[in-house]
């Protein structure tokens, strides 16, 4: 795809409730937001930064530091609204102003340690896997997933009896989604309406740049390791 037209997307609704007000939060001095916006910014990808909220003073903030915004409806501020769900008001909005693209880039703000680097590497990848519809960005489990215990009958048993004998050198490498970028081909997402689509890869990122704020304990833990970084 030559020269493709990328947006990126910011969810960040006002509402957050286990760490309230985050996405604005100062984060060393800074609202954690702003990170996001200006690694986007500085990565020189994307056609467009956008960034989707009912909110505000998150609006205002987020202006400052360098993107446009799309108002999002209360309705769409909830708990239990996805991310696509956002995203699929998002295109609507921007494709109801004459604005279409080819690749969707969604950073959540909650992910202050990517950096404008991992953006680059997570998009040239992509760009240069002509099979690729999706992309996501991983890491490693904390804790192996294949020592999963479940409760039945008040008893614990294996979530995966056939590995819970085998040493750790002997099973599978597993990943999971770090919460930090998401790349999809437009067309394939609008038709699949999901980030984990088909022929999707991946971008690997160490723990380090890999905590997603939705607690006190990890806001504490991307402070220490901005602290290091600096």
């Amino acid at each position: 795809m030559n020269n493709p037209k990328i947006l990126c997307l910011i969810p960040a609704r006002g509402g957050s409730k286990r760490l309230p007000r985050k996405n604005i939060l100062p984060l060393k001095g800074k609202p954690m937001i702003c990170y996001t916006i200006d690694a986007a910014v500085k990565s020189q990808i994307f056609e467009n930064i956008y960034v989707s909220t009912e909110d505000r003073e998150i609006a205002e903030i987020s202006r400052k530091c360098g993107a446009e915004i799309i108002s999002r409806p209360k309705e769409l501020a909830g708990d239990l609204v996805s991310v696509v769900d956002v995203c699929l008001h998002a295109i609507e909005v921007l494709k109801s102003k004459g604005k279409k693209y080819d690749i969707l880039g969604v950073l959540l703000p909650t992910s202050p340690l990517r950096t404008e680097e991992d953006i680059k590497r997570a998009f040239d990848i992509f760009l240069s896997r002509e099979d690729a519809s999706f992309l996501m960005a991983v890491t490693d489990y904390l804790y192996d997933p294949f020592q999963a215990l479940k409760e039945i009958d008040g008893y614990l048993v294996p979530v995966f009896p056939e590995y819970i004998k085998k040493k750790r050198q002997e099973l599978p490498r597993v990943y999971v989604d770090n919460g930090s970028i998401y790349i999809a081909k437009m067309e394939e997402f609008l038709r699949y309406k999901t980030f984990y689509g088909p022929n999707m890869i991946k971008y690997y990122m160490p723990f380090e740049r890999s905590v997603d704020v939705d607690s006190e304990v990890e806001f504490k833990l991307a402070e220490f390791f901005l602290g290091e970084k600096r």
